[in-house]
């Protein structure tokens, strides 16, 4: 297993692992805080990601009423997506595992 580690940006929402995906691939996504406890983010697909997230996911920043705590994320190629928006400075952990 290898795992990633990433400050998060409040306000940024799309993370990309093109350099950490070959030979592998994406078991889990975590959030950790201040206690440095992993929390794990529940996984979407595309569609339900899309009608909870009512824009095209190529912008740069999603409507303001979707921030807070990430608490799901959406893989789409080497892509991330975290929603809602965090609003705090978090640690995202990637998970991946060997194809």
């Amino acid at each position: 297993m290898k795992i990633i580690e990433r400050s998060i940006e409040p306000g940024k929402w799309r993370y990309g692992f093109a350099r950490d995906l070959p030979g592998h691939f994406i078991a889990g996504v975590f959030i950790k805080g201040l206690r440095n406890r992993p929390w794990p983010l529940w996984q979407v697909g595309v569609e339900e990601f899309k009608q909870r997230f009512p824009h095209d996911t190529d912008t740069d920043r999603p409507p303001a009423v979707v921030c807070g705590t990430p608490s799901m994320w959406m893989q789409q190629g080497t892509n991330v997506y975290l929603w809602p928006a965090p609003t705090d400075g978090w640690t995202l952990q990637v998970r991946m595992m060997e194809k």
